[in-house]
């Protein structure tokens, strides 16, 4: 009769342990599934702020190249192509200079997340520069 009784106070422990470690397993699982998470969400978010800033980035390199190949060149050359002296090609020439010239000033890691979030990192600078133009045509700041 002891030996009953202890076995089924040994059996009652031994589910009890069983139960319990059944419960710390389901606790460090949801605790690992949560560190995964917010892992995650702190790697998209910093995902998110690089490529914010290369957008900032590619923002500021437009408006710069724009003002700079305008000062020197643009406003001589559209006249020149007005007035029917120069063909419309060479201002397409100029715009193949400022992608070049933005492209080439990307540090890599912004490049990267453009890439990332763009595709197309080419196309994507060309819309800036193009939207960038028609809002300094606006502003009287580059000739139409």
């Amino acid at each position: 009769m002891q030996n009953a009784i202890q076995e089924l106070l040994l059996n009652v422990i031994l589910g009890m342990v069983t139960i319990g470690g059944l419960y710390l397993l389901n606790f460090i699982n949801k605790w690992v599934i949560k560190l995964k998470t917010e892992t995650q969400k702190i790697k998209d978010e910093r995902e998110l702020n690089l490529a914010l800033a290369a957008i900032d980035r590619v923002d500021l390199l437009a408006q710069n190249t724009i003002l700079a190949i305008e000062g020197v060149t643009a406003k001589k050359l559209r006249e020149l192509v007005k007035q029917g002296n120069a063909p419309r090609s060479e201002l397409m020439v100029l715009a193949e200079d400022a992608l070049e010239q933005i492209v080439d000033m990307l540090e890599p890691k912004y490049h990267e997340a453009l890439e990332t979030t763009f595709g197309d990192v080419d196309t994507y600078v060309k819309d800036v520069i193009e939207a960038t133009l028609e809002t300094f045509k606006k502003n009287g700041i580059a000739a139409n």
